[in-house]
């Protein structure tokens, strides 16, 4: 299966890479301790990044108009991005125009969003769902500016937006219900050895950097081992010209 990313105009300055794994927040806790939860490792590289390639700082007014309330200031060639970063709709939105339509295999969509565990302080990263495989329209990148009169920066380089293939459909094939833990005896087993193995844990005052380690290993309490268990993704890059 390919996805496409077809130029439709100037694309030099802009890159799309497989998203990576590590943050820098995640770096900079106690002994790297963050990575211990593979859920958002793995989350951290399900998908590409699109990095931003201009610095800039903008400041919102916090007028709904789409023009004339934000002020802009690029660190280079500012006639050349301001037709890509600007204040296309309004309301503290903040708008990148990528230079690429892309193309999924159908029914497949792109969630469109920030990265993963990234985050920025007075702007958050808006998502959406975009049917590529059928759309013959490009897609802007949309950040909501949250402090009126506050200085926001980005820097050349940092992600600015993460593409994921999703199946929207299957969300609408499942049938979500309750169930009592009493109705899978297996399943209440594994749970109870694992409370009882992270309690034991928890109140130990010489475990040090003990952790468990079982979810990160793929293994149940039993020892059996998942066979499909992933701890990285191997997320191909974009070929061609």
């Amino acid at each position: 299966m390919e996805l496409t990313a077809y130029v439709v105009s100037d694309a030099s300055g802009w890159s799309i890479e497989p998203a990576p794994l590590e943050r820098q927040w995640m770096n900079e806790t106690p002994a790297r301790f963050a990575y211990r939860c593979l859920p958002l490792v793995m989350a951290n590289q399900a998908g590409w990044i699109v990095r931003c390639p201009v610095g800039f700082r903008v400041r919102w007014n916090g007028s709904d108009a789409p023009h004339g309330s934000m002020d802009f200031a690029f660190d280079e060639s500012a006639e050349r991005w301001s037709g890509w970063i600007s204040s296309h709709f309004g309301s503290g939105v903040l708008t990148f125009s990528l230079p690429w339509l892309f193309r999924t295999p159908r029914p497949m969509l792109l969630r469109v969003s920030g990265a993963p565990n990234w985050w920025k302080i007075g702007a958050a990263a808006l998502e959406g769902l975009v049917e590529t495989f059928w759309s013959p329209y490009t897609f802007t990148m949309n950040w909501k500016l949250t402090q009126p009169g506050a200085c926001v920066s980005f820097a050349k380089g940092e992600p600015i937006c993460f593409l994921q293939p999703v199946d929207v459909g299957l969300a609408e094939s499942l049938e979500p219900r309750f169930r009592a833990i009493a109705e899978n005896a297996e399943l209440k087993g594994e749970l109870e050895a694992w409370t009882r193995a992270r309690r034991e844990l928890i109140d130990d005052p010489n475990r040090g950097g003990a952790w468990q380690k079982n979810y990160f290993q793929g293994k149940c309490m039993s020892g059996a081992q998942e066979p499909e268990h992933r701890s990285r993704l191997a997320v191909r890059a974009f070929e061609g010209p």
